[in-house]
């Protein structure tokens, strides 16, 4: 009981930085994009980045955390063997 008070008046008078809010918006947001452009099929991080129209290093920054979290499965590489290619998984019910 004594951990739950102490919790909720900490969260009531130390506030994240405003820096790590935008961060977290902006991460959000790009995340969105990038599973927006997945929703289509099978793509590289070359195609995500221009349909998504991000810098290809944001694209591979977002992707890799989203892989590390398992919300994205890579495939394999494409016919030319230059980049790999990923799914979004399916979700479970």
């Amino acid at each position: 009981m004594g951990t739950t008070k102490t919790t909720k008046i900490l969260r009531e008078t130390r506030k994240p930085p405003e820096k790590a809010l935008e961060n977290r918006k902006l991460f959000t947001e790009r995340q969105k994009l990038i599973t927006n452009s997945l929703a289509n099929g099978l793509q590289s991080i070359p195609d995500i980045a221009k349909e998504s129209g991000l810098e290809p290093e944001v694209v591979t920054y977002v992707m890799m955390s989203m892989r590390k979290y398992g919300e994205v499965t890579e495939i394999g590489p494409d016919e030319m063997n230059e980049y790999f290619l990923y799914q979004l998984k399916p979700k479970n019910p």
